[in-house]
């Protein structure tokens, strides 16, 4: 789950570094935009390395508005076209990446020990 974290932070990364927003957002907005695509995933990442059951449950959380955000935007893609194919695949990736994200979230959660 560790490098679902680094995959989703790494793919944030590069959707913001090759497609940023046309309108630049206030600087409340991209401090919580910012927290949410790449501080999240380093907090999920650091905090499930001490094992505690209830942090899966938080990624399980996180995947899945993620990949609500995710589809949204595929969907929004297709129905305007005019995005370019590169910003289509890197959503998709990390749609596949929150739905992982929930999967194993979800799995891990559930386990008993």
């Amino acid at each position: 789950m560790i490098l679902i974290c680094l995959g989703l932070l790494i793919g944030s990364a590069v959707t913001e570094g090759l497609y940023p927003p046309e309108t630049p957002p206030s600087t409340l907005q991209a401090v919580m935009w910012n927290g949410f695509l790449f501080g999240v995933p380093v907090l999920l990442g650091g905090l499930l390395i001490t094992g505690m059951r209830w942090i899966f449950m938080v990624s399980v959380l996180y995947g899945t508005i993620g990949l609500a955000l995710d589809v949204a935007t595929f969907v929004q893609s297709v129905i305007h076209p005019g995005e370019p194919p590169g910003f289509v695949l890197l959503v998709g990736v990390t749609g596949l990446l929150n739905f992982l994200l929930i999967v194993f979230g979800g799995r891990g959660g559930l386990r008993v020990y």
